[in-house]
């Protein structure tokens, strides 16, 4: 067994003498054998924005499997996620980070994207570590606040 570690940080200063308000993902692409064998454990029964569905909330009890289109925001997200895919596991570890976003865009969407291969919906899956709707981020005036995600391949 391998393991590959990468960790990525986002770091935002407020210079403003007044504190404002921030949305902030950092956008993980992973590369899978098949996406209909990928599983995403650790989003189970956490709320979701179906941006599909009219931002319409919903939750479910089982780990996420991918068979259609996905955009979705969790809110309030647990610090640790895997994904497993045939040959490989990923897990994923934030810092900073109260929502995951996880998108994949499909047959008809994939289709239309001029960068992306028609079928390349088959071989990926975005899981985005992030503070969106419900978890923006306030920042005080000359204050700091860092969002940061470990990614550890297993082989």
């Amino acid at each position: 067994i391998v393991n590959q570690t990468l960790t990525v940080s986002l770091t935002t200063h407020n210079d403003d003498a007044e504190a404002f308000i921030i949305s902030e993902a950092l956008h993980s692409y992973f590369h899978l054998d098949d996406i209909t064998h990928a599983t995403v454990k650790g989003l189970e029964n956490i709320s979701y924005i179906d941006q599909l569905d009219h931002n319409t909330i919903k939750s479910s009890s089982h780990p996420l499997t991918i068979h259609k289109e996905v955009d979705r925001a969790y809110i309030n997200t647990n610090n640790k996620l895997t994904l497993t895919d045939r040959n490989k596991t990923v897990t994923m570890i934030s810092r900073g980070s109260s929502s995951t976003v996880v998108w994949n865009p499909w047959i008809e969407k994939s289709g239309q994207m001029s960068d992306f291969h028609t079928d390349g919906y088959k071989k990926m899956l975005c899981i985005e570590t992030a503070n969106v709707y419900d978890n923006l981020i306030s920042i005080d005036p000359q204050k700091s606040h860092t969002m940061e995600v470990q990614i550890i391949t297993t082989l």
